[in-house]
């Protein structure tokens, strides 16, 4: 019996999702959580010395009154400019991203164990102390930058010009800070992300089906051993792989392949701004960046506190980082090939509408994996935009094929992947994923 093409791509779609939820059954699958937090804050707010020197203020800086009247979101935008600064790859920038978020909260639940004690605190300065450590300790070109030593002073002092902390609460604050980043960076010291290579140094000899550097500047693989960094929350980056595509030369995958040059041949002006508007590069916010702007928005529309907007993104943080070390776990574990070097074989005039194909293989769609992630992550927080958040998702899983660089089969298994990362995420965090979830296919046009 020969089943359709949209019959096929059904099937693997199925498959996909069983083999994930087999996966979660599974013992140490991937809803068996590592335990969190990674910092316990009342044992570091109890360790912090019985007495904090006190420092003299700064002159008023005018961002007190601007950026930093909501801290949490404020350390966000520093992240974000520091991702686009420095051109990272989206798997570095989700760690950053992840570690900032999850220092902030820790830290503001340590000043409150800390409050509890009888010690007023800086919630301010201990954002500031923890955020700008994590920054300096993620983003190598802050090393040496005094700009991050200004935004810590500006942000820590704060409170203080806005008239709710005294010079003893800031340097309070700043102490704890730094311990709370001090503990988190220990935590996380041995996760292999240090000594995870850039590039590939050595990749396997070329074959029909197998990624091979693309593209105009031919680059190597990047972060080829970044899905063996150790995840915050999931056992490995394995325990979420994605089931393997279709062979190359069945007609599953001829059915992929003939499908991909059809809906080249007949994209839309608004299909390829979409595949553009999505496109976020390296040295742009990157897929996760993009993401966290998304809930920075959130966060500041329905005005959460900053314990509450801390929480938030150190969920999405979390979430974001896992994804990504199991699609990249999943990417070369497979070394599917990308779909230009099948057309430029087979119509050497082709150029996909993203010109610069990513460098690195094409199974599962990343933006597709951290999309659906994020979705999820979000919705739990923010029921009422669940809809709205899913249909991003599934626009920046759909661009990725309509820009060219992913097979149909890319986009749906990072979704499914994404989607599983985040529940096991929110059952660490002891959040309640939202439901119902729109089930709309990518590879389909709505």
């Amino acid at each position: 019996m020969r089943f359709s093409t949209q019959q096929r791509a059904l099937l693997a779609a199925l498959c996909c999702a069983a083999h994930l939820l087999a996966a979660c059954a599974a013992p140490g699958g991937p809803t068996a959580p590592r335990r969190l937090p990674l910092v316990d804050p009342a044992r570091v707010a109890a360790a912090l010395p019985s007495s904090i020197p006190p420092v003299a203020a700064p002159a008023l800086a005018p961002a007190a009154q601007s950026r930093w009247s909501a801290p949490v979101a404020g350390w966000v935008d520093v992240t974000l400019a520091a991702i686009r600064l420095s051109g990272q790859s989206p798997t570095r920038a989700a760690r950053s991203l992840a570690l900032v978020s999850l220092g902030m909260d820790a830290a503001l639940g340590a000043a409150s164990h800390l409050r509890d004690a009888g010690r007023p605190v800086s919630d301010d300065a201990a954002l500031a102390g923890a955020a700008g450590a994590l920054l300096r300790a993620t983003q190598p070109l802050l090393l040496t930058n005094p700009a991050i030593d200004r935004e810590v002073e500006t942000a820590a002092w704060a409170g203080f010009w806005q008239g709710h902390a005294t010079p003893e609460e800031v340097a309070t604050g700043l102490a704890l800070g730094r311990a709370i980043a001090g503990a988190l960076l220990a935590a996380v010291a041995d996760d292999g992300a240090r000594n995870a290579p850039l590039t590939e140094q050595a990749a396997p000899a070329p074959a029909p089906g197998l990624w091979s550097p693309t593209a105009r500047e031919q680059l190597p693989g990047a972060d080829p051993r970044w899905g063996q960094v150790r995840p915050l929350v999931l056992p490995s980056g394995a325990a979420a792989r994605v089931p393997p595509p279709p062979a190359w030369d069945s007609p599953a995958f001829q059915d992929v392949r003939a499908s991909f040059r059809a809906a080249q041949a007949r994209l839309t002006p608004a299909e390829i701004a979409l595949a553009r508007r999505w496109e976020y590069r390296q040295g742009t916010v990157t897929p996760p960046g993009a993401w966290f702007a998304t809930a920075r928005r959130l966060v500041l529309r329905y005005r959460l506190d900053a314990r509450a907007a801390a929480r938030v993104f150190a969920v999405l943080g979390t979430a974001l980082n896992d994804t990504t070390i199991a699609c990249w776990e999943s990417k070369y574990h497979y070394r599917l090939a990308r779909p230009i070097q099948w057309m430029q074989e087979t119509d050497p005039a082709w150029l996909p509408p993203l010109v610069d194909t990513p460098n690195h293989p094409s199974y599962p769609s990343g933006h597709s994996a951290m999309s659906a992630a994020a979705a999820a992550v979000l919705s739990a927080f923010f029921p009422a935009d669940a809809a709205d958040l899913e249909r991003q998702a599934l626009d920046a899983s759909r661009s990725r094929v309509l820009g060219g660089i992913h097979w149909s089969i890319d986009a749906d298994a990072g979704l499914a992947q994404g989607r599983q990362v985040a529940r096991s995420v929110l059952a660490a965090f002891g959040t309640a994923p939202a439901t119902p979830r729109m089930h709309v296919r990518i590879g389909h046009r709505p």
